[in-house]
C-alpha cells in the first residue's frame, strides 16, 4: 500500500481487513474458488453453494445438462435429501431404509433406472410404476418425471411431489433436463 495517500491508504487497508476477514468464509473477489464455498452469496449471482462447491443456477432451477453425473449433483444431491439435515427421512441410505425407499446417495442409476417405484407415500396403490423407464419421458413411462411435476403433498396414488418438503418448488427447466436425460436412454454419464 506504499504510495497511497490519504484516503487511498485507509481504503486499501479497510479492504485488506475486509478479505482477511472474508478469507475466514469466502474467497475475496468475485471467482470464488469451490474450498472456500461456505454459503450460497459466496458464489455470487446466478450460484449456489452445495457441499463445498459453487454450482450455476439456483437450488430450485440448477444449470443441469442431460446427463446422470450432472442431475446427481446439480439436483439430486440438492434437493432430494441425500446429506445434511434432510437424510433422515429422505433420499440417503439411512432414510430410503425408513422412510422413503429410494436411495440416490450411493449409486443413483441402479437406484432408479429399470427400478419398481416403492410410492410408499400413496394411499392407493393401482399399479405398479418404474423411477426410469429408458426413452420413456413420460410422466406415466418415468414415475421420477411425475414426482418432479407434482406438486400435491399427498396425492393418494402418487404420492408426495418432490422434493418432500417443497414439492413443485423443482423449475421446469430442470425437469425438461432430467426427462431429455431418460429419452436420450438414461445412461449412466
Amino acid at each position: 500500500m506504499r504510495g497511497m495517500g490519504g484516503s487511498g491508504a485507509r481504503i486499501g487497508a479497510a479492504l485488506a481487513v475486509t478479505c482477511a476477514a472474508a478469507l475466514f468464509a469466502a474467497a475475496c473477489g468475485p471467482a470464488v474458488q469451490p474450498v472456500d464455498c461456505a454459503i450460497d452469496p459466496d458464489c455470487g449471482a446466478n450460484a449456489f453453494c452445495s457441499a463445498g462447491q459453487c454450482l450455476q443456477g439456483t437450488r430450485t432451477c440448477p444449470a443441469l445438462e442431460p446427463k446422470l453425473s450432472s442431475i446427481d449433483k446439480g439436483l439430486f444431491r440438492v434437493s432430494c435429501g441425500v446429506s445434511g439435515e434432510k437424510a433422515i427421512n429422505c433420499h440417503s441410505s439411512g432414510g430410503a431404509a425408513s422412510s422413503s425407499g429410494l436411495d440416490l446417495s450411493t449409486d443413483p442409476f441402479t437406484n432408479l433406472v429399470n427400478r419398481t417405484a416403492r410410492n410408499l407415500g400413496a394411499t392407493v396403490h393401482l399399479q405398479t410404476f418404474i423411477l426410469v423407464k429408458p426413452e420413456d419421458d413420460s410422466p406415466e413411462g418415468s414415475f421420477l418425471v411425475r414426482k418432479l411435476q407434482l406438486t400435491d403433498p399427498a396425492n393418494p396414488q402418487y404420492g408426495s411431489g418432490m422434493p418432500a418438503d417443497a414439492p413443485g418448488t423443482i423449475c421446469p427447466e430442470a425437469v425438461a433436463v432430467v426427462r431429455q436425460w431418460i429419452a436420450q436412454g438414461a445412461q449412466r454419464n
